[in-house]
């Protein structure tokens, strides 16, 4: 079954967090961060091709289409990966992301859902 844009959306949210958790344990140079790092990767990729098109047609700077093209060249092609391109990717293209994925969640009247205890560290009542 396909799942819900926003089970979707909030996928794509928790493998961002769980890169930014990555790298805070160690830096992208590490094969085991840049194993789970790539892993991540394709998960939002792979989450994100599963949100409706009518999103993304109303969301012209929702980058899904750049997101899959990371997943397939990371599934596809994973000793051909730049470091630079992808430690460049994760440095600045994940804020963006995360942005336009909250923006697209509020609007559709689903701003937080919870996925984990960690969510209640930080959420503010």
């Amino acid at each position: 079954m396909k799942p819900s844009n926003a089970a979707a959306l909030n996928q794509a949210l928790d493998s961002i967090s769980a890169i930014r958790s990555h790298l805070d344990l160690m830096p992208l140079s590490e094969t085991i961060a840049y194993d789970a790092v790539c892993m991540r990767l394709i998960v939002i990729g792979e989450s994100l091709k599963k949100v409706d098109s009518s999103i993304t047609r109303q969301y012209p700077n929702f980058p899904v289409l750049q997101t899959m093209a990371v997943r397939n060249r990371i599934a596809h092609d994973y000793f051909g990966v730049d470091f630079s391109i992808l430690e460049n990717t994760v440095k600045h293209d994940l804020d963006q992301l995360e942005i336009v994925i909250r923006q697209i969640l509020s609007d559709e009247g689903t701003t937080w859902q919870f996925r984990s205890f960690a969510d209640l560290e930080n959420a503010s009542y």
